[in-house]
């Protein structure tokens, strides 16, 4: 199921998968699975170096292309929480905030 919520700018979303949450948690701990989440058309990329596992505050920087405008974007990971949750903040990227 997906829910997807904006209110004032601000986007709102979540995926309830049929999963097991220590399944979920170790395929979203590897940055590289990102790359197979994120359509062939937009040449989205892991541009730093990393680890296999995303840990609490790495940043990983990522590159991609829409409509042939070249888009740098870095994130940080504020929050992790095995097998509950973690939070990546953009710190630079498409999104106002």
């Amino acid at each position: 199921m997906f829910d997807l919520n904006i209110k004032q700018g601000d986007i709102y979303c979540s995926v309830h998968l049929f999963k097991k949450s220590h399944e979920v948690f170790d395929f979203f701990s590897n940055p590289k699975n990102l790359e197979i989440l994120i359509p062939d058309f937009l040449k989205f990329r892991i541009s730093s170096e990393f680890s296999e596992e995303i840990k609490q505050w790495d940043e990983i920087e990522y590159r991609l292309t829409l409509r042939y405008i070249p888009i740098k974007w870095r994130s940080h990971i504020s929050v992790r929480e095995p097998n509950k949750k973690f939070i990546d903040e953009q710190l630079i990227g498409p999104y106002k905030k």
